[in-house]
């Protein structure tokens, strides 16, 4: 595989990466738990309310903290995509 080659695909790797690191985030900051849901469980969880619609908060919190990490993931592909293109790269 040629080297110009790789670096097509570390930009798109970076691209697609990126961007879906910023959905992700996007939707980590928006989620909620509604019901109680065995998979965000941590014990103990507290209920409350947003906008009249019942929240688990403890459970929402967990929630998040998966996407928020999911998210991470996603981004440090990116940058990962980004520094091998620099490596790749054919010096001046």
């Amino acid at each position: 595989m040629k080297t110009l080659d790789l670096i097509l695909i570390c930009h798109w790797a970076s691209i697609v990466s990126g961007l879906l690191g910023a959905c992700i985030w996007f939707k980590a900051s928006t989620a909620r738990v509604t019901q109680q849901d065995d998979r965000y469980y941590v014990g103990g969880d507290m209920r409350g309310t947003y906008k009249g619609q019942p929240i688990w908060v403890m459970s929402t919190a967990m929630k998040q903290s998966v996407l928020n990490k999911h998210a991470a993931i996603f981004t440090g592909v990116a940058v990962l995509s980004q520094v091998l293109v620099l490596l790749l790269s054919p010096r001046c």
